[in-house]
């Protein structure tokens, strides 16, 4: 991983830990269908199963158990998928959406933003969170950004947060990802 690409995982990484939802709208229905993306496959966490490029994840566990998974796109870092278990213990989906929400706002300009309730199956509950806008600041900013942000209360209460961010042109469709995600067990 490239100095340019390691520079993006903090950023990421504040970005989940505010990560929230909330909003109103219609309700978006996300398939669980793997993508039909060249050279896409699935892949397999503990509770979630979804569709990545076949790129080598990089996996962290914190003390307290939280599982992260990651993938960049080698070399530049321009494609970004990031799956925390469990980053909000103890908030609610409403309080998660919404943080989740002012962080994109606050990290870069948001021209557009959408926040409305998903339906996963098998899930409790779900809020995705689409953004797009300039990206405003250091290597990427003069880049378009879009990104997606699914976070699913499984039905065991946890939460699972997936964010997709992609910088500049030719990068696949960040919904593409999101809408191959599926709960496990």
């Amino acid at each position: 991983m490239t100095a340019r690409a390691g520079a993006v995982w903090p950023v990421v990484a504040f970005a989940i830990l505010l990560a929230g939802c909330g909003g109103g709208g219609s309700t978006t229905t996300i398939s669980g269908r793997t993508t039909s993306a060249n050279a896409f496959t699935t892949y397999q966490g503990r509770h979630y199963a979804l569709s990545v490029p076949p790129w080598k994840p990089f996996v962290n566990q914190s003390p307290t158990g939280r599982i992260s998974t990651a993938w960049s796109t080698p070399g530049t870092g321009n494609f970004v998928i990031l799956v925390t278990d469990d980053p909000h213990p103890e908030v609610s989906l409403d309080t998660a959406a919404n943080t989740s929400a002012q962080a994109s706002r606050t990290g870069y300009h948001v021209t557009k933003q959408t926040v409305v309730p998903a339906k996963v199956a098998g899930a409790q509950a779900a809020r995705l969170i689409t953004d797009y806008g300039p990206h405003g600041v250091g290597y990427y900013q003069a880049y378009p950004q879009k990104d997606a942000n699914l976070i699913v209360t499984t039905p065991r209460g946890v939460m699972i947060n997936l964010l997709v961010v992609a910088h500049g042109t030719g990068n696949p469709d960040p919904m593409s990802v999101i809408d191959s995600f599926r709960l496990t067990g």
